[in-house]
């Protein structure tokens, strides 16, 4: 129910479901301390309520107790990159996803990653393994768009655009 609420809260900006959602991982580490998933549930709720510290330190714990979980290394992933700390990033969305290599939503954080740092070229063999994986995905196709503008291939830029607002239903 945590991770629903944390979901919620992120399309509503509503603080008190992130609150309510805290609680929630809370109960569950009343009955586990040692689950890693509640650990980054909870971490995922903290950054939403701006402890950025205590967000981190959570997630840090969550892989501890679990680091062969993806969904551990992907909300750890998470937290670095909103806090602008990208190669750390990327290394756990790397770990990430050599245990999900088809991983749509892996393969396009990474490839986000990249643009961000500009290594386009790297970005654009993730965002393009993202997308065959799932082509349903409008960022996807907007980032392919950005990269594609940045090397001045606007035919293939429109193409990506208007796929990912095609997709977006604007």
């Amino acid at each position: 129910q945590g991770y629903d609420l944390v979901s919620q809260g992120k399309y509503t900006e509503a603080t008190g479901r992130f609150i309510f959602s805290e609680e929630q991982f809370n109960l569950a580490l009343e009955i586990d301390d040692k689950d890693p998933i509640s650990h980054s549930g909870k971490s995922l709720t903290l950054l939403q309520l701006r402890d950025k510290e205590s967000a981190l330190k959570e997630a840090l714990l969550a892989k501890k107790l679990g680091p062969q979980k993806t969904i551990v290394l992907a909300n750890l992933g998470y937290i670095y990159a909103q806090l602008q700390m990208f190669s750390e990033a990327l290394t756990e969305y790397k770990k990430a996803s050599a245990l999900d290599p088809d991983s749509a939503f892996l393969n396009y954080n990474i490839g986000t990653l990249y643009l961000v740092q500009g290594k386009f070229k790297e970005a654009l063999g993730y965002l393009t393994k993202a997308q065959i994986i799932d082509p349903e995905l409008p960022d996807i196709h907007n980032n392919m768009g950005y990269i594609y503008s940045q090397e001045k291939r606007y035919h293939e830029a429109r193409i990506a655009f208007e796929r990912s607002v095609h997709l977006e239903g604007d």
